[in-house]
């Protein structure tokens, strides 16, 4: 499916195809004068209500262009606009257009039909993005209005890049499958010539020009990705159109980096070392320079790169005819693929500077020399077979024992392969068997998180009614010392109760719980000061004092209040339960350069060395008991470390026996 030219060329914005033929095999590139309006965006009853127009041809660029006395740049916004004139009664009709630079939306008769990246009058706002967009009208005007607005901040060059084809819906849909499909091909192509060569490199590592070879082809297949049809958009739609553009430059001097160094390897007699030392410094600023500085900056390289280019033309061009005249192996074969990727860089450079209207020939360039190399190696292939089955008649009647021996030790490779494939399926199903071990571990795992979750939630009511009947006995009547400390027991027993669900639902939901709740802001101080009063009453009876002190100031930090309660409520009743009578307990606050640090320091027995690793465990109760007999689930500490890593925290502990235990938590500002 060729692009046809144009009936008619588009004059002063309008093309007139009311007389051409549109069938299935038909696409007319819109070029020619489009109508023209810098810096803004009109709509196009606007745009044709103008006095003073101005035109510009399309495909270009706005740069250098002479607008009211002025010469343009590359940055800026702009109005395009062209009348087409159609045939009446066209059964279908389809348009295709390219990327632009860098972002355009386009209206067809005042509808917005497209927005690609984020237009924008102001550079802060704008968003640069390259897509191809294939639109199909469901009804076909006599005559179609196409109104671009473009702007771009991003790039080195502006305007309206590529010309939109339009033809039949069939004649447009065809063009691009079968555009689509070339590309694949020759993708595909590439890197199966790739792996090859990877291959090759793998089994002969001495020798790079294999290596270079497939390295080239990948920077072929990430270049190609990138240009045409951004194979890489729409496999990544949401890739960023910097990395794209990086993507597109690195590939392409990366490329010829591998290139030369390929031929070098190929021909090193005739391609001089100091000519490789002068390239690389090149390529290497281009690299540097690609990687360094954004788009809108590392895109001015590209003329540069194109001097370079042709210089290097002219001198790959004469080391290969010194490869022919020295009759080098293949060196006809190679200068006749390598020209055509010359002829269609050259080509290309000319094109993307609008010099010539041909198209990018790149890829058919590509396919022809990757198709000679294919030949080399044909050919190489072919004559090492054939020195091969020389060798191999040579060998055989030197040695007419050797075959017997080869078999016998290929016969006893084979048995030990058969017994290495029996060992591997051995050991593949043991790996299901372990696999599937693993899959009920984790789902028995779930049930046991469900089942807690269930049964500490139906405990919890039972314990609840039984403790509001146990306070209904005073309304019977006046009870005895030994009934009164009987419910007394009894209440403190469904309250120990009550405690062990609450802790069992708080660890299961702290372990359970994917997304961590909404952060609220605490003024930290107030915030502990208000959960050390609540301990002052149980402080009191066991005469022990409770000291805050800030060492240095902790403003409002965002935290989750019910986690941050609970921490800190588990280890204050801690240091109460097991510290003596007649002690003290010392909690500080301290902002630290990058957290904020809470300490809770005690004077009660200490924590044994040894069972510091069984410390924060569920339901482990180490040799330290509560000083007054007060109840201990084993979950206390397990809840706190939970809680305090879902925070992002930390936690740490200093203990010796007979002095104290100091615990240490810290959190992100």
């Amino acid at each position: 499916m060729a692009l046809q030219a144009q009936p008619t060329e588009m004059h002063d914005g309008v093309l007139d195809l009311r007389h051409a033929t549109l069938d299935d095999a038909t696409i007319i590139p819109l070029r020619g004068k489009w109508h023209f309006f810098h810096s803004e965006f009109y709509p196009a009853q606007t745009m044709q209500s103008l006095d003073n127009k101005q035109f510009i041809h399309i495909p270009s660029e706005w740069n250098e262009t002479q607008w009211r006395g002025k010469q343009l740049g590359a940055y800026g916004f702009a109005t395009y606009q062209a009348r087409i004139l159609l045939p009446k009664n066209l059964a279908s009709l389809a348009i295709h257009f390219s990327t632009q630079g860098t972002a355009y939306r386009v209206f067809a008769n005042d509808r917005l039909i497209k927005e690609v990246g984020k237009v924008s009058k102001d550079a802060a706002t704008a968003q640069a993005r390259y897509e191809n967009y294939l639109h199909i009208f469901d009804q076909v005007p006599d005559t179609l209005t196409l109104t671009f607005h473009i702007s771009n901040y991003h790039y080195n060059k502006g305007g309206m890049w590529h010309e939109p084809l339009l033809g039949k819906r069939e004649a447009v849909i065809q063009w691009h499958e079968r555009l689509v499909a070339g590309e694949f091909i020759m993708l595909g192509a590439v890197l199966f010539m790739a792996l090859y060569h990877f291959a090759l490199f793998f089994f002969r590592p001495g020798y790079r020009a294999p290596l270079y070879f497939a390295l080239l082809c990948v920077c072929t297949i990430v270049r190609e990705g990138s240009l045409g049809d951004l194979l890489w958009v729409k496999v990544f739609p949401a890739i960023p159109w910097e990395l794209l553009i990086k993507l597109e430059y690195l590939s392409l001097f990366v490329g010829f980096v591998m290139a030369y160094k390929f031929i070098q390897c190929l021909f090193a007699q005739e391609f001089h070392s100091i000519a490789v030392q002068i390239l690389n410094l090149l390529f290497g600023f281009f690299i540097g320079f690609t990687i360094l500085f954004p788009a809108s900056v590392s895109s001015q390289i590209i003329v540069p790169f194109q001097f370079v280019f042709l210089g290097f033309v002219g001198y790959a061009s004469w080391v290969l005819f010194q490869t022919i005249r020295h009759k080098r192996n293949g060196a006809i074969i190679f200068t006749i693929g390598v020209w055509f990727l010359f002829i269609a860089g050259i080509n290309d450079v000319l094109y993307y500077n609008y010099l010539i209207s041909t198209g990018a020939t790149m890829t058919l360039g590509l396919f022809f020399y990757f198709f000679s190399q294919v030949l080399i190696l044909a050919k190489r292939s072919s004559e090492a077979f054939s020195q091969n089955e020389k060798l191999s008649t040579e060998l055989l009647l030197i040695n007419n024992n050797l075959e017997q021996k080869i078999q016998e030790r290929t016969q006893q490779l084979n048995e030990n392969i058969e017994e290495l494939n029996q060992s591997n399926q051995h050991l593949i199903q043991a790996l299901e068997a372990v696999n599937q071990h693993k899959e009920r571990l984790e789902d028995l795992n779930r049930e046991k998180d469900g089942l807690v979750g269930v049964v500490a939630h139906d405990l919890r009511a039972p314990f609840n009614r039984q403790k509001g009947l146990l306070e209904l006995l005073h309304l019977t009547g006046e009870l005895n010392e030994e009934q009164k400390s009987f419910v007394a027991l009894m209440k403190k027993t469904c309250e120990q109760g009550i405690n062990f669900i609450r802790d069992l639902l708080v660890i299961n939901n702290a372990e359970s719980e994917i997304e961590l709740p909404e952060l609220v802001a605490v003024q930290i101080a107030d915030f502990v000061q208000e959960i050390i009063n609540d301990f002052g009453a149980i402080a009191q009876n066991k005469q022990i004092k409770i000291h805050f002190q800030m060492i240095s100031n902790v403003e409002i930090k965002p935290t989750v209040p019910e986690y941050l309660q609970r921490i800190l409520e588990n280890l204050i009743s801690n240091a109460l339960k097991f510290s003596y009578p007649q002690k003290n307990i010392l909690i500080q606050l301290n902002q630290l350069p990058n957290d904020w640090e809470i300490t809770i320091e005690d004077q009660g027995q200490g924590i044994a060395e040894s069972e510091m690793p069984q410390l924060f465990k569920k339901f482990k109760k180490l040799s330290a008991r509560p000083t007054a007999g007060e109840d201990s689930s084993g979950l206390g500490l397990a809840i706190v470390k939970s809680l305090v890593e879902k925070l992002n925290g930390s936690i740490s502990v200093k203990s010796t026996l007979g002095v104290g235990t100091t615990f240490s938590l810290r959190f992100p500002n």
